[in-house]
């Protein structure tokens, strides 16, 4: 599979609003829990991509609506807000909770028993995926990738 492939086949895996959402919808057995999930807004005009390599998607989907300002992993909340309110104090990052609930996610889940080779394919994916449509302006997170990709290489190689 490659770049073209998986943007294709992403469009074909279900959404659902953020207020739609059930928890069991993201969780998974132990064996596929790990995986990229993606936030879209309601207009598609704005897209974040997410991994989760060392946690379940469950959980590290559910971090990202931590409404501190400490908050560690919730850099979904971070972005937007900042996006709409010009900082990210805890009152505005509520106030980006209460705006997102018609934003949809999709989640494609990645099984491996190999830990260490999962989590540098979910990292070289998520850089990839984020580049990629940073080059549209449609990614609200960033990467430190800087070369150009090549969207028909298989993702064997790039590892």
């Amino acid at each position: 599979m490659n770049l073209s492939d998986l943007i294709e086949y992403l469009k074909s895996l279900p959404t659902k609003t953020l207020k739609e959402l059930r928890y069991s919808d993201v969780y998974q057995p132990e064996q596929s829990c790990h995986g990229l999930y993606f936030f879209v807004s309601p207009d598609h005009k704005k897209l974040y991509v997410g991994k989760s390599s060392s946690r379940c998607v469950a959980d590290r989907i559910g971090a990202n609506f931590d409404s501190r300002k400490s908050g560690f992993l919730n850099s979904l909340l971070k972005k937007i807000s900042k996006i709409q309110y010009g900082d990210i104090e805890s009152v505005n990052l509520h106030r980006t909770y209460q705006t997102i609930l018609d934003w949809e996610i999709t989640v494609l889940f990645v099984e491996s028993n190999i830990t260490n080779e999962l989590t540098r394919l979910l990292s070289v994916v998520e850089g990839m995926l984020i580049f990629y449509f940073q080059q549209n302006d449609l990614c609200i997170n960033t990467t430190n990738r800087r070369a150009n990709i090549n969207v028909n290489a298989t993702f064997g190689t790039l590892l």
